[in-house]
């Protein structure tokens, strides 16, 4: 989707990477809007960052704002609740998707085990696919 360069800077920047297709649910913080305060939407991730994650979504969010996100990543035979505050860096309409937005946005604030978990977990993965 992004030429090369953009792919190397997000990798440089974020890390490690891996196709991830699970539930995101998100809230935005930053606006001052009251229709947009304390409504869940739901998402779904695209690829999961050692430093962040894109997402796939039914709105185009702005860059800049903040939002708290759940994600669940599956661990053993159920899924691992991980909670973030995040960034947005931006959002833009998805080529493989009409009507869908990929965000991509950075962890800002996460538990110190939950950033380990998101780190062996990509490992693993990685190091499964070859």
């Amino acid at each position: 989707m992004f030429p090369q360069y953009i792919e190397e800077l997000y990798e440089e920047k974020f890390g490690i990477k891996t196709p991830l297709n699970v539930r995101v649910l998100y809230k935005i913080l930053s606006r001052a809007d009251t229709d947009y305060q304390g409504l869940s939407k739901e998402a779904k991730s695209l690829i999961l960052y050692s430093r962040g994650l894109t997402m796939l979504a039914k709105e185009q969010l702005r860059p800049g704002d903040a939002m708290l996100v759940e994600m669940f990543i599956p661990e053993g035979g159920s899924f691992r609740k991980i909670k973030a505050c995040c960034g947005i860096l931006n959002s833009e309409a998805a080529e493989t998707a009409p009507g869908y937005f990929e965000t991509d946005v950075e962890f800002l604030f996460l538990k110190e085990t939950d950033r380990e978990y998101i780190d062996k977990f990509l490992h693993d993965r990685n190091r499964a696919a070859g």
